[in-house]
């Protein structure tokens, strides 16, 4: 039996999972006037053939994601009748299978507008962050974060933190443009500034960072933001 402090530290985390769950099913319920208790009718019941039937007025490529989805969604659809009897590494394997699905259905259909989780975070990023702690997650986001703008710049190692930040975003100078306005190019470089200065800085200087997973996540969102920015910004000539 659990020592009673780690039993409440699970209850609590546990009950947070159902929350989210619970108001999200809400949302995707208003979002699409749709009830969740109808779905089994929809895909495999009485009510099925209407669905598929429709399926041909969409277009190939819509089709094709949607038959790729079918036989992924086969391979996992045992698992999925009771996933929390699972073991804790086997229920970590059946999400990387259903991220695996839900891109085949956004593929089909787009991203979900109402997804309060990015899902199209940079692949490195993911990588190098998931399922770390917050301190872990600003030490290995902002290097990530270095290395792009670094290889965007093509620049060595040499220049790296606040004065890397000069060097690819100064307003006036830097080899990195982004923005039509000056004012639109002060803030990017202050934008990129700031979030060395305070986000990254702070915990890269102690390990007495009182921060949950659900800010890592925050952490995560904010640098594949800047990831993105980087993407978009255009090489001063």
């Amino acid at each position: 039996m659990p020592p009673a402090k780690q039993t409440l530290e699970l209850l609590r985390d546990v009950f947070r999972l159902m929350a989210n769950f619970v108001r999200e099913a809400g949302v995707l319920e208003k979002e699409h006037s749709f009830n969740f208790s109808e779905l089994p009718n929809v895909l495999g019941g009485p009510d099925s053939s209407a669905f598929f039937a429709s399926l041909m007025e969409l277009d190939q490529k819509t089709q094709l994601s949607f038959v790729k989805f079918l036989g992924k969604y086969a391979t996992v659809s045992k698992d999925l009748q009771n996933p929390l009897a699972l073991k804790a590494t086997d229920k970590l394997a059946l999400a990387t299978k259903l991220d695996d699905l839900i891109v085949d259905l956004e593929r089909a259909v787009g991203v979900s507008k109402i997804s309060n989780i990015p899902t199209d975070l940079d692949a490195q990023l993911l990588d190098r962050c998931a399922g770390k702690d917050y301190h872990d997650v600003v030490t290995n986001a902002f290097a990530l974060l270095e290395d792009k703008i670094r290889h965007k710049l093509g620049v060595g190692r040499e220049h790296f933190g606040e004065k890397l930040i000069d060097l690819a975003f100064n307003t006036y100078k830097g080899k990195l443009v982004l923005g039509q306005t000056l004012a639109e190019k002060e803030g990017i470089y202050l934008l990129f500034k700031g979030a060395f200065s305070f986000l990254r800085n702070p915990p890269s200087h102690t390990l007495n960072v009182d921060e949950g997973r659900n800010a890592a996540l925050k952490l995560m969102q904010m640098v594949d933001l800047l990831i993105k920015l980087i993407d978009k910004a255009d090489l001063r000539d």
